[in-house]
């Protein structure tokens, strides 16, 4: 049971969505950590 909801917690991002992520980074108006936390995401995600 607890397998199912981790299965379906996993979000999956897009290919745009991935660009897009990486090119508000790039523009260096908000730090990492800033775009991570908007987008509800580990900031590791931001670097792989």
């Amino acid at each position: 049971m607890v397998w199912d909801s981790r299965r379906q917690a996993r979000r999956r991002f897009s290919s745009d969505y991935r660009i897009l992520s990486v090119l508000d980074g790039l523009r260096d108006e908000d730090s990492i950590a800033e775009l991570c936390r908007k987008e509800v995401i580990a900031q590791s995600l931001q670097y792989t």
